[in-house]
């Protein structure tokens, strides 16, 4: 199969890793791959158009990158070259709702959580969408040596009060919708779209699918900047140092915790490998998963993670990672520190998930797991249209 896969910009460039890592899954399985920088296409079309000419089987786009590339005649480029799309989305669909309801009408969708399913089928309902797990990245200098950091955490501060501002560009009384969904999120998580639909339905309201995918936007990114800051705020509490690799946190005002500049992705992953304990933060996905969790394990680091089903049906809390919540996390640090304090059983946590994340985990693996998947999905897609249509 020939493939093209799109790179282009992202944050700390973690994006284009994950391309690579794909294609080189795609290339160990017999593969021919292809990358096309979209960014440098925007500048310059004819690199795009020589890459499509070459007729490949399927296009590769990670959140949905060039999903909905037209010719001049508003045509899909993809159906001009009869070549199959696949939009491997890595945050919620709200974030990507533009790209997904432009795409070619045969495109296929893997997202990140179970529940991101259901939001597509209803704003994109042609559209077939599959499961697609993050996959794991081990450092090109991963060694099994000292680790001089104790806990490591990765990831910008967001003030979440004044991303909570950006929730004012609503009505008033979307605005208590959004306030209630974000409570009995942090309470029980659920779909953001049943919290919201059922504050619209007791409100007596109806919530056209764009301002459905707004007011997801708005709650995630409070969500992310607010959960963030709990728990690192939890662990300076307990006076127990996290080292910090991200910009923007200052405003937190912590006492005990070690604040560092954001780093490249590969850089993150070095310093993985001189960490005992990597923390992740990411309860939006509470029936999916986070690169960082399996990034952790294959680079030696025990993973602390805010729960989620995936992960509990794939590895065994308490022996190959350390889940938490809000109302555990004070356990969870105690945890912790028996764990840094017992060197055996910490290494014994750490080179149990090294093995299971190193067999089934890693981007490779996804390759596989992705095409079977996609495979299924277009067969399907087409039989069904050839029947009915």
């Amino acid at each position: 199969m020939r493939i093209i896969v799109y790179t282009g910009g992202a944050q700390y460039n973690a994006m284009n890793r994950f391309s690579e890592q794909l294609a080189e899954g795609f290339i160990s399985w017999g593969h021919e791959v292809e990358f096309v920088d979209l960014l440098e296409a925007d500048k310059n079309r004819k690199i795009l158009m020589d890459a499509l000419s070459r007729k490949p089987n399927l296009v590769v786009g990670f959140n949905g990158m060039g999903a909905e590339l037209k010719n001049a005649e508003k045509r899909s480029l993809y159906e001009i070259v009869e070549a199959n799309y696949l939009g491997l989305l890595l945050d919620h669909p709200a974030f990507h709702t533009g790209r997904v309801i432009r795409a070619v009408p045969s495109a296929i969708f893997g997202v990140v959580d179970h529940t991101h399913i259901d939001y597509l089928k209803d704003i994109a309902p042609l559209h077939p969408a599959f499961f697609a797990p993050h996959g794991g990245i081990q450092s090109p200098e991963y060694k099994n040596t000292e680790r001089p950091i104790d806990i490591l955490f990765c990831g910008t501060g967001l003030d979440a009060e004044k991303e909570r501002q950006g929730w004012q560009q609503f009505p008033p009384s979307y605005q208590s919708i959004l306030a209630e969904a974000y409570e009995e999120f942090l309470e029980k998580p659920q779909a953001w779209e049943l919290l919201i639909g059922q504050g619209a339905q007791r409100r007596h309201l109806y919530l056209p699918p764009h301002l459905m995918a707004a007011m997801i936007v708005q709650l995630e990114i409070v969500m992310r900047a607010d959960y963030r800051l709990r728990i690192l705020r939890e662990f300076d509490k307990a006076g127990v140092k996290v080292t910090i690799m991200g910009n923007g946190w200052e405003h937190a005002k912590f006492k005990h915790h070690a604040l560092h500049p954001s780093v490249e992705f590969y850089e993150a992953l070095k310093l993985m490998c001189n960490s005992k304990v990597s923390l992740n933060a990411s309860p939006q996905f509470f029936t999916g998963t986070h690169e960082r969790v399996f990034a952790s394990m294959l680079n030696g680091a025990v993973a602390v993670t805010s729960h989620s089903r995936y992960y509990t049906e794939h590895f065994k809390e308490g022996e190959h990672y350390i889940g938490y919540d809000l109302k555990t996390l004070p356990e969870t640090i105690d945890r912790i520190q028996e764990l840094l304090g017992t060197p055996e059983e910490l290494s014994k946590v750490r080179h149990a998930a090294y093995k299971i994340s190193m067999q089934a985990h890693t981007w490779k693996a996804r390759a596989r797991e992705f095409l079977d998947k996609f495979q299924t999905l277009a067969v399907s897609a087409y039989l069904y249209k050839k029947q009915w249509f």
